[in-house]
């Protein structure tokens, strides 16, 4: 979970955490500590914030596939934005959700990513 606000960051971990097939192995305030986690560390999801310091969403999109890092990608952010949208498309994110979704819809899109499925 990558989220320069960390009451989201840990309300979102914590709400994850309620699910007994899903863990979070951890959480990142931007996305330099999210590269340097994901090189030690092999996980199945990145839900990135859009807009963050040190390294933006996309930013860290960008850089997660220049680097060939095997890991689903989701935005995770409050930018209905149709260019931040297709700017995302273009780097082969796996998801894209706005932050003002309710809770419990979370967890059914974050399961259609972690399937395959692009949501």
């Amino acid at each position: 979970m990558v989220d320069d606000h960390p009451m989201l960051r840990r309300g979102v971990a914590e709400l994850l955490s309620l699910e007994s097939d899903v863990t979070v192995v951890g959480e990142a305030n931007n996305g330099q500590e999210a590269l340097d986690f994901l090189a030690n560390n092999p996980v199945d999801l990145v839900i990135l914030d859009h807009k963050m310091p040190v390294l933006t969403g996309i930013e860290t999109l960008r850089e997660i596939k220049a680097r060939n890092i095997d890991v689903a990608t989701l935005l995770f952010t409050v930018s209905d934005s149709g260019e931040d949208v297709q700017e995302a498309l273009k780097l082969g994110v796996d998801g894209y959700l706005l932050k003002d979704m309710e809770p419990e819809l979370i967890i059914v899109d974050i399961r259609k990513v972690l399937r395959g499925e692009w949501y």
